[in-house]
């Protein structure tokens, strides 16, 4: 549901750009001045205290390293630019925002009926109304110069400043509207919402973004866990509001849209139940912990569902019901990168996606034909599918990650492990057998595996399968158009094993990892539950996490990114498969890259980053726990000093 690295390191970029001035009395909050269909929303209530605290952390230490300068600099500079670009709009910076912010900074952007999402951004300036004034004369020069026209309207005795700039070859005309109320400096990139925005300072009360349902649930689910500490950040996003409100904008400026298709369809599968989410970002909360967070996602029940259904279509996946006794296996080995748990109604999850399946596959029925090939195809395994695997497996799904030396672009593993009702565990390792020795699998012994152990394993043949089964999986896109393709199809998988144990059904990446496991099942001496980070985590998520979970994770935060840090220093990161990988071709692909859906290029040259072992001391051991409830699920987690 959320990445507490992902999250803390793009709220870091944001950071360091923010302000240092001294705290004065708070303007009215941004969210009591935001209309109630505010699609996003960022608020650091106190950017002078933010910005220390995050000089505090690891992370911040990071940012001043000067042997990390170069990737710093460019995340930060990619990071602006995903945020609006501000230089380019309007002439300034967020550097340049910190002479003149002395509390609240917030950003936003609104949807509207017709047209572009419009953009706010609102600072509090008491104190400092000379440098705002400064700053205000610099965005008109800078707007001059693009040719911008000057006009200005009033909302009472407010008076806004409007600068329009002409249309060019390449870029659609734009508004620039601000004006300054009680020492809170408003932009916006529309003149009716800052119409709207000035007329809410003179009425206070009535329907804005603090009363919305979505935001007020949120909020009051955090709060309920966070006592007196006033939290350094909050924020709150409605998903497909915010999805739609970005979209317009790359439409109005002629920018490729590549993300509709799948908005679209997830919303056609119920998925729009989840109305928003949100929460508070703690910083240098201690001495132990760097960030703690926690996120409320508000999901109530779909009015156009049937009942007993909560929800429509496939977001009936979503039944996470919270369970005790959800502690890491023993077998678990001590040197991973991650770990997390979680407790799924897997049989409900097989009933209910089907829709979700075909609406991937591109036509109707197409999950109901290929579970009929599993049981009928002559070709295939011939196994109910349903009553032969999915009814024998438990609730509780565990999944470890790992990568193996050298670093290369496939370097990461995992071990997928799903827990076996007892009674049935006869009857589960016959039907897996005959569904992967169908597939090219072949049965193998594993030392240190339990008694009673049935284990596979697959390994790329030189010649091509002649079985037309033998390409199929559950994942590809399996349709009519595809029966005489099947040479060109890609396996999810190039090497893999898979293993039935009295306990539990393992999938590992490869069998090197489910030797592993067994043996330190066998010989329980270096367990992850035995090391030190791990015990501290779990200390911690005792504080600040949910006592009832219906999952939770660890993670070492240096072996996670391990493999994405080596491969940027070889220079093949934007062909990395990595976790570091996948976020940093999302936030450094540029806007040419973007449109023409081109493998972007590397930006950071290896040879000005140092070894990893000299940036591992950065990164500090996570997790975190998600709870469900009646109307949707609180995550909450920790990002610990190293």
């Amino acid at each position: 549901m959320t990445n507490s690295t992902q999250c803390c390191w793009n709220l870091a970029s944001l950071a360091a750009a923010l302000l240092l001035l001294p705290h004065v009395d708070a303007a009215t909050p941004a969210d009591q001045l935001l209309p109630a269909n505010t699609a996003g929303f960022v608020a650091i209530a106190n950017p002078a205290e933010f910005e220390r605290k995050f000089d505090e952390t690891d992370l911040g230490h990071l940012a001043v390293d000067p042997s990390m300068k170069p990737f710093v600099d460019q995340i930060r500079d990619q990071l602006t630019r995903r945020l609006g670009n501000l230089q380019e709009r309007i002439g300034i910076t967020f550097d340049e925002l910190r002479g003149i912010a002395s509390g609240e900074l917030a950003l936003a952007i609104i949807p509207q009926a017709k047209g572009p999402a419009t953009s706010v951004l609102t600072v509090d300036t008491a104190g400092n109304s000379d440098a705002r004034d400064a700053l205000i004369a610099r965005i008109e020069k800078h707007l001059a110069t693009d040719g911008a026209t000057r006009t200005s309207v009033s909302v009472g005795t407010t008076a806004i400043t409007v600068q329009t700039v002409p249309p060019t070859n390449d870029k659609p005309q734009h508004v620039a509207a601000w004006f300054v109320i009680e020492e809170q400096l408003v932009v916006t990139s529309s003149v009716d919402v800052a119409k709207q925005l000035a007329a809410r300072f003179g009425t206070p009360g009535g329907e804005s973004l603090a009363t919305s349902a979505s935001y007020r649930y949120c909020i009051d689910q955090v709060q309920k866990t966070n006592g007196d500490v006033v939290a350094d950040l909050r924020w709150f996003v409605n998903p497909f509001a915010y999805g739609d409100a970005v979209r317009s904008v790359a439409l109005y400026e002629g920018r490729i849209d590549k993300d509709e298709k799948a908005s679209t369809m997830l919303r056609d599968q119920g998925f729009d139940a989840v109305k928003g989410m949100g929460g508070f970002l703690y910083v240098a909360l201690d001495d132990q912990h760097d960030f703690v967070h926690r996120t409320a996602i508000h999901a109530p029940a779909d009015l156009a569902a049937t009942s007993p259904d909560k929800y429509r279509l496939a977001m009936r996946m979503l039944k996470l019901p919270n369970r005790d006794e959800m502690e890491a296996e023993k077998w678990v080995p001590r040197m991973i990168a991650s770990y997390t748990t979680a407790n799924i109604d897997l049989l409900n999850a097989f009933d209910t996606v089907d829709s979700l399946f075909d609406a991937i596959a591109g036509y109707n029925d197409a999950f109901k034909t290929m579970i009929d090939r599993f049981e009928n195809d002559p070709f295939g395994p011939q196994i109910k599918f349903r009553d032969q695997i999915i009814k024998c497996l438990g609730t509780r799904v565990s999944l470890v990650n790992d990568y193996v030396l050298p670093i290369t672009p496939q370097s990461e593993r995992f071990l997928l492990a799903i827990e076996i009702q007892p009674d049935k565990v006869d009857t589960l390792s016959a039907a897996i057998g005959k569904y992967v020795e169908s597939d090219g699998y072949k049965k193998i012994k594993i030392e240190d595996a339990p008694s009673g152990t049935d284990a596979w394993e697959f390994q790329p043949l030189e010649e091509t399968p002649t079985s037309g089964y033998e390409q199929d999986s559950l994942l590809p896109g399996i349709g009519p158009q595809e029966e005489e393709n099947n040479d060109n199809d890609e396996r999810l998988l190039i090497r893999s094993a898979v293993a039935v144990t009295p306990a539990y059904l393992l999938i590992a990446s490869d069998v090197e990892l489910l030797r592993q496991a067994f043996r330190q099942n066998r010989e329980a001496t270096e367990s992850l539950v035995e090391s030190f980070d791990f015990e501290d985590v779990m200390n911690s998520l005792a504080t600040y996490g949910s006592n009832e979970r219906s999952s939770w994770s660890f993670y070492r935060t240096d072996e996670r990114l391990r493999p994405g840090y080596e491969l940027l220093r070889q220079g093949k990161m934007p062909e990395s498969e990595t976790f570091l990988g996948r976020v940093l071709n999302e936030l450094l692909t540029s806007s040419d890259e973007e449109d023409n859906r081109l493998i972007r290029k590397q930006r950071v040259e290896a040879d000005q980053l140092p070894s990893f072992e000299l940036t591992r001391r950065y990164f500090g051991p996570a997790g975190q726990t998600v709870r469900s409830d009646d109307d949707g699920w609180l995550v909450s987690g920790v990002l610990l000093a190293k």
